[in-house]
């Protein structure tokens, strides 16, 4: 299914999901390292964010949800259907 979306409109759609995960995996990173200094940093590298586990720390930590995150991640997700689906009928 994805093997041809690394071409024309699917690979842009792919290429758009895989930036927006980027995106989330350094502002996770990010996160943690500000919570644990350096230590936090490796936390953050070594660990996955996960949607459900992630905002209940950060809610809990911070007393707020993180909504950027979580609708950041819900347009990766769709952008990466997207591509599947835009591939599949080339």
């Amino acid at each position: 299914m994805f093997r041809r979306t690394r071409t024309g409109f699917a690979g842009l759609l792919y290429a758009l999901s895989q930036l927006g995960g980027l995106v989330l995996w350094i502002s996770y990173i990010a996160t943690w390292q500000r919570w644990q200094g350096g230590f936090g940093f490796l936390i953050g590298i070594f660990t996955f964010p996960g949607i459900v586990i992630f905002p209940l720390i950060f809610w809990i930590a911070e007393n707020r949800l993180p909504i950027g995150y979580c609708v950041l991640w819900v347009v990766s997700l769709v952008l990466f259907v997207g591509a599947g689906l835009v591939g599949a009928d080339d």
